[in-house]
């Protein structure tokens, strides 16, 4: 059974979402209120970084829960990219962008993107040709 509970989000940043508040619901289920990507939190951000000194929640599976999941200074951005093998084949593959907050180890690593995305998109890449594909779309992240 859900609870009737909800929480306001309020926010006057214009990366965060549009300015004014959010009624965000309360699921027993999940164990938390039900935010959305980019939902400012009440974290302060360190030394007044950030867009609005506040952090912003952001869960890669996109069903964010207040306090259960990661918060940044600033929204990550979610980006496609064009993948092609060389001999025909177009993969179109997504990462999110992590960068720009004041603790440089949850910044995206361009080169783990790369990999990652060559990887999952063109499986039948392999040795020199895995590598340079890699670089390739390392350049372009």
């Amino acid at each position: 059974m859900l609870a009737e509970e909800e929480v306001r989000i309020e926010s006057g940043c214009d990366t965060c979402h549009a300015s004014g508040s959010f009624l965000r619901p309360f699921s027993e289920s999940q164990g938390g209120f039900q935010l959305q990507n980019g939902d400012r939190s009440r974290t302060p951000t360190a030394a007044g970084a950030g867009c609005c000194l506040f952090k912003h929640v952001w869960a890669e599976d996109g069903k964010p829960v207040l306090d259960r999941c990661a918060a940044y200074d600033f929204v990550p951005q979610t980006c496609t990219i064009a993948l092609d093998d060389g001999i025909g084949t177009t993969a179109i593959g997504s990462y999110t962008w992590i960068g720009d907050d004041s603790h440089p180890a949850v910044h995206s690593s361009a080169s783990a993107i790369a990999k990652q995305l060559v990887r999952e998109h063109l499986p039948g890449l392999a040795g020199d040709e895995l590598r340079r594909k890699e670089l390739e779309v390392e350049k372009s992240v």
